[in-house]
This record gives structure tokens, sequence and C-alpha cells, in this order.
């Protein structure tokens, strides 16, 4: 046999196999290509980039396209291959064909350029969008029968047609952020700004509010001359204003409406803006939202009986995300103080416990616990307002009252313990 006649059809085979690798890593590269990244290549490849993003908004006929060609020239392979074989071995060439065509099918046309285009998604989808594009025009037609026959195929069959999106849980995204820190591609604010922004739409109200002791409010009677001393004295430029006791808020006080009316007859009635109440279990995303279209700054936050139970402000809302704000909101902002021993933080009663694990990731609180602050979870335990000193013992968490008036707890020592250390302890020490 002259071998020579067989040169062109292994040429063809081997060119059959480099294409079933192009299109092995085409489809791999697709499907590992991320939409965000494609941006980067807008000004050198601009071209490119729209061909990819009409291709990715029409999965099915890209999918379909790959599946016919690669297998067009996986069978026209294997079918060359045995031609080959059995001009070379005879009735052993089958075997032989089988054997060879699967594993050079396997390496070079499936696990090397699918391993390869997945480290290099955006190259490869760049370099082959074009033809990629030229061959989904080319065979609309089959792509539209076949298309009909799955689609026919799946209704006998009860299985849903349409290709579903998959999106990631915030859980996943977390994941993503960290991970993004972990490797130095975000910065720790950064990373916190994007953590916080998931997590707006499960914080309350009640969360991050300023409690109702905390609120510095103005009567109805007020002199102009205590209005000046209270904002001179605080700072702020909002206030709420109520007749005869806090749970009548009759409206809120600007500044500014204020300095606008220094020469006209003062009445503080007539420069009130109205007061806009909202629950304390509503969530900040959608007060976030009610603040936009009511154009407020300031809302009046209430419990299920309309009892007055803090304010909130627009700013207080954003300083969740990006941390705090340098505003009239944060004068006097209680904070975490470390102390000089380690594992030990006095940490103001009014602090809200998801803050503090912000802050702190060692302290850990139970996450059954429905407090939302660390003084609401000592009177919670104790049923009682707690002397200076009174010691609590939490899991692995030792907290120590140190600071305390009359009806409220101001400090609160945190220190963390070993478990062991805990149970010894108790759960309860009131000195």
């Amino acid at each position: 046999m002259d071998y020579l006649d067989l040169l062109p059809k292994i040429t063809l085979f081997f060119l059959l196999i480099l294409a079933s690798a192009i299109f092995s890593g085409t489809e791999t590269a697709l499907f590992a290509l991320r939409r965000h990244r494609l941006g980067n290549y807008q000004n050198e490849h601009p071209k490119a980039v729209r061909l990819l993003e009409k291709i990715l908004n029409q999965p099915r006929e890209f999918i379909s396209t790959i599946l016919i060609c690669n297998n067009f020239v996986n069978v026209a392979a294997s079918a060359l291959a045995t031609v080959i074989c059995i001009d070379i071995w005879s009735e052993s060439g089958v075997f032989i064909a089988t054997v060879s065509v699967t594993i050079i099918l396997l390496i070079g046309a499936e696990i090397t350029p699918k391993t390869y285009a997945a480290a290099r998604p955006d190259n490869i989808a760049l370099k082959t969008v074009l033809p990629l594009l030229l061959l989904i025009k080319l065979l609309k037609p089959i792509n539209r029968f076949l298309a009909l026959a799955v689609n026919l195929l799946l209704k006998c069959t009860g299985l849903p047609r349409q290709i579903q999106k998959e999106t990631l849980s915030d859980e996943e995204i977390k994941s993503i952020i960290l991970t993004g820190k972990q490797e130095g591609l975000l910065r720790e604010s950064e990373s916190s700004m994007l953590t916080n922004l998931l997590d707006i739409d499960k914080t309350r109200a009640r969360e991050v509010m300023k409690p109702r002791i905390q609120i510095i409010s103005l009567k109805l009677n007020s002199s102009l001359k205590k209005i000046n001393a209270v904002v001179k004295k605080h700072g702020f430029s909002r206030y709420p204003v109520y007749d005869q006791e806090l749970e009548n808020i009759i409206g809120i006080l600007h500044i500014k409406d204020l300095f606008r009316s220094v020469r006209k007859p003062f009445s503080l009635r007539h420069i009130l803006r109205p007061a806009h109440f909202f629950p304390e279990t509503a969530t900040l995303d959608e007060l976030l939202e009610k603040f936009r279209k009511k154009s407020v700054s300031l809302g009046i936050i209430v419990d299920e009986y309309g009892g007055i139970e803090g304010i909130l402000s627009r700013d207080d809302i954003v300083s969740e995300i990006v941390g705090h704000l340098s505003d009239e909101t944060d004068h006097g902002q209680p904070s975490i103080i470390s102390t000089p021993e380690k594992g030990t933080y006095l940490v103001p009663g009014t602090f809200p416990l998801r803050k503090i694990e912000q802050a702190i990731p060692e302290l850990n609180f139970p996450k059954d616990l429905e407090y939302d602050n660390l003084a609401s979870l000592i009177l919670g335990h104790l049923g009682q307002i707690p002397k200076t000193g009174t010691n609590i013992c939490l899991d692995h968490l030792k907290l120590t009252v140190t600071k305390t008036t009359q009806n409220r707890i101001v400090m609160v020592r945190v220190t963390t313990i070993s478990k062991e250390k805990s149970i010894n302890q108790g759960k309860t020490n009131q000195q």
C-alpha cells in the first residue's frame, strides 16, 4: 500500500480534530465569560464586544450552533479515521480506530482546549465571535428545525422549555466579596460597603434608629431664645417639635427655616414642616424609597401602637452602607472603646448588637437573640435595671455593667471568655 495516498485523509482528519478543539474551546469561553468584563475591551475591540453581547443575548442559538458543528466534525473525524485504519490494518482497523479516535478527541479536542479556554475566556471569545456569528446565520434554518423538534419533545415530557437565568444569592455574593478582599482586589472599606448594601433589605429601622431617650426635641411653646440655646448646644439641623408631650409630635423644625424667619414675628408652628411617621419594622431599603418619594430627610419611628420609638435620618441609612458620615447626625455618636486588656471592650448600652459584630468579628452573639442592642439584651436576661458591676455570661462572652443611671444602662464591658469558663461562672451573677 502507498502511504502517500493516505496523506490527504490524515491531513483532513487532523483538521477536523482542530475544528473540534476550536468549537469546544469557544463553547467553554462563552460560558466562562463575565459580561461586566466586556467593558474593559470596549475601546480596543468595540465591534467584537458588540457582537459578543448579541450572541450572549441568544444563548439557545449559539449553543445549538456549536453542538451541530462539534458533532458534525467529531462524527466525520471518526468515520475518516475508521477508513484510514481499515486501509492500513484491514479488519482490526475498526478497533484501532475506535480506541485511537477516542483518545485523540478526549485529549486534543476536549480536555486541552477547554482547559485553555477556561483560563482565557476573554481572549478566546473575542477571537472566535465573528466566525461563530457567521455560522449561527448560516445554520439558522437547521437551528429552527431543531428548536421545533426539541420544544415538541420537551412539551411531551413536561420539562421546562425556557433557559432560566441563574442569579447569585446574597451569601454567594458575600463570598465573592470576601474573596476579593482576601486577594487584595477590594479594600476593607469597599468590602464593608458592599456587604452592608446587601443587608439593607434585612436591617429594620429599630436596629439603627436613635432611640427615644436620645431624641433632642423642642416644645411647641419654646421661645426663640430657648430654641437658639438648644441649637447652639447640640448643633443639629432638624428637631422634632411636640405639643404637651413627646408622643404628640406635630412637625419638624429645620434650622434654615428658623433663620429665614428672624425678621418676622416669630411663630414656631408656622415654620414647621410636616412630620412623617414610619413603623419600626420597616426595612432600610423600604425607608430609603419612601424618603425619596416624599422628599423626607428625617422620619419618626413608631411602634405598632403609634408610640414614639425613635428617629431616623436619611444620612443614618446611608451611613449604614458607606460608614458614618461627618454631619449633624454624628454629634455624640456612641462608639466602641478598646481597652488594654486583650479581648475586652467598653460598649454603650444603646449600641446595636449587629453593629458590634460588624466592628469586632470576635464578638459573636447567639443567632437566636431577639434583642436589638446591648441594654435590651441585659434587661431581657435580668428582668430589672441592673446595678453597676452586674455580670452576665452568655456563651463565650462576659457582659459587665460599668455605668447606669436611674433607669437605663449607659456602658457595658464586653469580654471574650472560653466556653468552659463561661459554664463555670454561670449565666448570671448579680452583685
